[in-house]
């Protein structure tokens, strides 16, 4: 019941910014949806979704209807056309209310751009629906690989990296700096969590290195503490820890010090586990993250306006980019062809295709499967010139592209427990350089 009010509620904002915005003009409204996960254990992040998605209209003049983001906007524009925000809820985790949702905003609202929803396994749904949807354009925010590497179409478009992207860039860093060449991996035990394993096992295996055992787990911290004491230092050079937003790392990382001191030569991670481990047994550990972990001024810009647009959202920037960066490079293209959004949108789809974006986290492109290329960014922990221990970037490494040269194609199995096989192969591009972009 709460969210079909919701619903109700920004649909006759919605309706009342088209109307006044439209006054004395018959051009049509453009109708952009934007679905995120409004019941279930994520919808606490419904606001901040939707605030994301709406900021690149504010930043173009739009105002905010009410206190929170889903109470919708007035005065939105693009090209000289008035677009109509309209906002879709789902159940995390349940594809009949997702399916229920696109056909309610495409085949009753009418609407021409869809963004979201954020989830992995939303993705490969979206794009099954898109199939039936031609004419209308499907921008994703989920991160599964299998969404725009397997089975495409035509108008599905992803400007942010995959789970699997994200770990580019920490694999030939373990195997050229730290000198591993064995090494364990422990992800979590689901599909949010295999793809970032499979990422670094990619990388990792194409330069020659060999990974003698994948541990999976859930987020329990007396478990990962019992996994990590149970990893002896002779299995191996290294530990590759894969964990999520959603998983703690600190029982892992405490563990794991009392039976490999020295953790900057045996351990690499993502960047959250940085920053829940800003100690000094961490200095000069390595993570790698999908944004930003400096003042890059993309990423300034963006986080700035966010918080001070959208104070009360919670909005977290590095889970929500990806929602901007979707609607900002629906907004460019839509400029490119003076909104117009006729025959089967088919223009618009050939700009956005080509669009060269400059994103939140920076310079993105998609290939030919309309998926981004884009940078990820190494980090570490260190003292500043205070003493103080801070999460400081270290190389941004750029043009990461979903295959990682070929690793991954339509035919490779999706990312799993098992895959992929750890094989040498040809390296990504991007780690078969020795010097990195810094920033």
């Amino acid at each position: 019941m709460r969210a079909e009010l919701r619903r109700a509620a920004v649909l006759v904002a919605s309706g009342l910014a088209a109307l006044a915005g439209g006054c004395g003009s018959s051009v049509k409204p453009i109708r952009v949806a934007v679905i995120s996960d409004c019941e279930g254990p994520f919808a606490s992040q419904y606001e901040a979704d939707i605030a994301a998605a709406e900021l690149p209209l504010v930043e173009r003049g739009a105002r905010l209807r009410g206190a929170n983001p889903s109470d919708g906007l007035r005065r939105a524009s693009v090209a000289g056309n008035v677009v109509e925000l309209l906002v879709g809820c789902e159940r995390w985790g349940d594809r009949w209310t997702l399916l229920a949702e696109l056909r309610r905003l495409v085949e009753r609202e009418g609407a021409s751009v869809v963004i979201g929803p954020p989830f992995t396994g939303d993705g490969v749904a979206v794009r099954e629906y898109a199939k039936t949807q031609p004419g209308v354009t499907f921008l994703l925010a989920s991160t599964e690989q299998s969404a725009t590497l397997k089975q495409p179409a035509p108008n599905v478009f992803r400007f942010s990296i995959d789970a699997a992207q994200w770990a580019a860039g920490v694999g030939s860093y373990a195997y050229r700096r730290l000198g591993w060449r064995r090494v364990i991996t422990v992800g979590e035990d689901d599909p949010s969590g295999w793809p970032v394993v499979a990422g670094f096992v990619a990388e990792f295996c194409s330069l020659g290195g060999t990974v003698v055992q994948r541990l999976w787990t859930g987020v329990d911290p007396v478990a990962l503490g019992r996994l990590a004491r149970g990893i002896s230092p002779r299995q191996a050079d290294g530990v590759y820890f894969a964990g999520n937003s959603v998983q703690p790392s600190r029982s892992f990382v405490t563990a794991l010090d009392r039976r490999r001191p020295g953790l900057a030569r045996s351990l690499v991670g993502g960047a959250t586990m940085l920053f829940e481990n800003q100690d000094a047994r961490m200095l000069g550990v390595i993570g790698v993250s999908p944004s930003p972990l400096t003042a890059d001024p993309s990423w300034q810009r963006f986080t700035s306006e966010l918080a001070k647009t959208f104070p009360h959202a919670g909005a977290l920037p590095f889970l929500v980019f990806s929602e901007y960066d979707a609607m900002k490079a629906a907004l460019e293209a839509l400029d490119q062809v003076h909104g117009d959004v006729s025959h089967g949108e088919r223009r618009f789809m050939a700009t956005l295709g080509h669009l060269k974006l400059d994103a939140s986290v920076g310079p993105i492109r998609l290939d030919t499967r309309r998926q981004a290329i884009g940078p990820t960014f190494l980090g570490t922990v260190a003292r500043d010139a205070s003493g103080r221990l801070v999460v400081r970037q270290l190389r941004v490494v750029p043009g990461v592209e979903q295959t990682f040269g070929g690793y991954f194609s339509p035919t490779t199995p999706a990312p799993s427990r098992t895959q992929p096989v750890c094989k040498r192969g040809r390296t990504p591009a991007w780690a078969r350089k020795r010097v990195v972009t810094t920033r």
